[in-house]
């Protein structure tokens, strides 16, 4: 099994941070921890490849090996990043 850890560094202290683990039958999960919290309680969401918002912490089952790409949804206050290309590995 093959672990990723991909950071996503944001400004004003806005973090992202997605872990991938290998799934079952050549698939892998992808879940990203957003922090502080208080940017997760204000509305901060993240999603792959255009998919639908997750919240902070919560699993993407079954993706597919390769690229894709995470993007975090704009909230009051909080700065936005740029979305952030990473790799499922199986």
């Amino acid at each position: 099994m093959r672990h990723s850890l991909v950071t996503l560094a944001l400004t004003a202290v806005f973090l992202a941070v997605p872990h991938f683990v290998a799934g079952a039958q050549g698939t892998g999960s992808i879940s990203v921890t957003l922090i502080p919290e208080e940017a997760a309680l204000a509305g901060a969401a993240w999603a792959v490849d255009g998919g639908e918002w997750q919240a902070s912490g919560d699993i993407q089952d079954d993706s597919v090996p390769g690229p894709h790409t995470v993007s975090v949804k704009a909230v009051s206050y909080w700065k936005t990043p740029a979305a952030q290309a990473v790799t499922v590995y199986v």
